[in-house]
C-alpha cells in the first residue's frame, strides 16, 4: 500500500535573447512579469541591458501530482504611447515586441506615417492567471515637457503648430493668446511628449505671458511715419520693422500695422477711482484744414489764423516757404478753457496737457523729474510728444 503523494510546486524557466531596442519593461509586460523580478533572476543591478544578452525568465508555479482544476483567464492589456520625435513604427513595434501590422490594425491607420504627440494604442500579449496575489499599486503622474520657441519674421501660429506637431488651440492655450498675432522674437511656450515619472512634483505657477495687439491705420494726406509714430507713441524703427518698409515713403491708404503696447494677462489689480479735479483754465488744441488760394503765402495765412510760420511749417512737414494753389495745409490753434474740469486716476499722478513748445526735457524741470522717469511713466519709447497729449507726472 503507497500513501498519498503530497503535490510540490515547481518553476518553470525561458531564457530569452535580447533583442535591439529591446527594454526591461517591454520584456516584463511580454512575458507578465516585474522589472524587479527580471533583475532578480539575472542579478542586474541597473536597467541596462544589451543586444545578445540572455536573460532568464521565471513563468507560473506547476503542480506536480495530483492538481485541483485551475481556470485560466485570457487577458489582454493595452498601452498608449506617445509618439516622439524621431519615432517610427519598426522602433516603436521592436520597443514593445509587437509588429508593424498589428500596430496599424489597432489604430486604423493606412500607412506608416505617423506625427509627433499621436496617441498610440499597443495592445500586450495573453496572460493566463489563476488566484492573483493582491499587487501593490503605485501612483504615476504624466508630467510634458515644455520647449520655448523665439518668433521669426514671417512665421504664424499656424506654421509653428505645424512644424511641432500641435494644434494653434494649444498654442494660444500654452500662451495666453486671445488672437493669432504674435511678434518677431515673442518666447512661445511648446509643450512636447508626455514622460510618465512616480512621485508627482508640484506644477509651478504659471507666468502672466505678454501678449500684444495690433491696429490698422489708413495713410492719410500729409501724414509721415514720424507724424504717425508720435501719434501712436512708437518709433519711426518699429513702423517700419512691422510693415517691411525698406525708407520712409508710404502712399495714401496704404494699410500699416501699428503694434499697441504690452497687455499682461494674470491677476488685474484693482482700476483707480477717477476723480474730476476743477482747475483755473486749459488750452485744448484744435485742427484746421485749410486750401491755399491765388496769392496766399505762410506769412499771410499764419497771421489770419493767430499762429507762427514755424507752427504751420511743422504742422504740415514744409522745409521751406513755398506752398501752392490748391494746397492743404492743417492749422492748430490753441483755444483757452476757463473753469475747466478734468478727470485723473487717484493715484500719486499729476496729468500735464502738452501745449505748443513744450519738450519732454522742460516738463521733466518744471515737474523736478528726469526725462526717464517721465518716459517710464507714460511708456513714451522716443522723446517725441504732441499737443494736446496728456501726460502722467508722478
Amino acid at each position: 500500500t503507497t500513501a498519498p503523494t503530497t503535490s510540490t510546486g515547481t518553476t518553470s524557466s525561458t531564457s530569452y535573447a535580447v533583442k535591439s531596442g529591446d527594454t526591461l519593461t517591454a520584456i516584463g509586460a511580454k512575458y507578465g512579469v516585474s522589472v524587479a523580478n527580471l533583475k532578480t533572476w539575472n542579478n542586474l543591478t541597473s536597467d541596462t541591458i544589451y543586444v545578445n544578452q540572455a536573460l532568464t525568465i521565471k513563468g507560473g508555479t506547476t503542480s506536480v501530482g495530483t492538481t485541483a482544476p485551475t481556470t485560466s483567464t485570457g487577458t489582454t492589456s493595452s498601452t498608449s504611447y506617445a509618439v516622439k520625435s524621431g519615432d517610427t513604427l519598426s522602433a516603436i513595434g521592436a520597443k514593445y515586441g509587437v509588429s508593424v501590422a498589428n500596430l496599424k490594425t489597432w489604430n486604423n491607420l493606412t500607412s506608416d506615417t505617423i506625427y509627433v504627440n499621436q496617441a498610440l494604442t499597443i495592445k500586450g500579449g495573453t496572460t493566463s492567471v489563476g488566484t492573483t496575489a493582491p499587487t501593490t499599486s503605485t501612483g504615476t503622474t504624466s508630467t510634458t515637457s515644455s520647449t520655448s520657441y523665439a518668433v521669426k519674421s514671417g512665421d504664424t501660429l499656424t506654421a509653428i503648430s505645424a512644424k511641432y506637431g500641435v494644434s494653434v488651440a494649444n498654442l494660444k492655450t500654452w500662451n495666453n493668446l486671445t488672437s493669432d498675432a504674435i511678434y518677431v522674437n515673442q518666447a512661445l511656450t511648446i509643450k512636447g511628449g508626455t514622460i510618465t515619472v512616480g512621485t508627482p512634483t508640484p506644477t509651478p505657477t504659471s507666468t502672466p505671458t505678454p501678449t500684444t495687439s495690433s491696429t490698422s491705420y489708413a495713410v492719410k494726406s500729409g501724414d509721415t511715419l514720424s507724424a504717425i509714430g508720435a501719434k501712436y507713441g512708437v518709433s519711426v524703427a518699429d513702423l517700419k520693422t512691422w510693415n517691411n518698409l525698406t525708407s520712409d515713403t508710404i502712399y495714401v491708404n496704404q494699410a500699416l500695422t501699428i503694434k499697441g503696447g504690452t497687455i499682461t494677462v494674470g491677476t488685474t489689480a484693482p482700476t483707480p477711482t477717477p476723480t474730476p479735479t476743477s482747475i483755473a483754465s486749459v488750452n485744448t488744441t484744435s485742427s484746421t484744414s485749410y486750401a491755399v488760394k491765388s496769392g496766399d503765402t505762410l506769412t499771410g495765412i499764419s497771421a489770419k489764423y493767430g499762429v507762427s510760420v514755424a507752427s504751420l511749417k511743422i504742422a504740415n512737414n514744409l522745409t521751406s516757404d513755398t506752398i501752392y494753389v490748391g494746397q492743404k495745409l492743417i492749422i492748430k490753434t490753441t483755444n483757452t478753457v476757463p473753469n475747466a474740469t478734468i478727470t485723473t486716476i487717484a493715484t500719486n499722478s499729476n496729468v500735464h496737457v502738452v501745449v505748443s513748445g513744450d519738450s519732454l526735457w522742460d516738463i521733466a524741470q518744471k515737474y523736478s523729474m528726469s526725462v526717464s522717469e517721465l518716459k517710464a511713466a507714460n511708456y513714451l519709447k522716443s522723446d517725441v510728444i504732441f499737443v494736446g497729449q496728456s501726460l502722467i507726472i508722478k
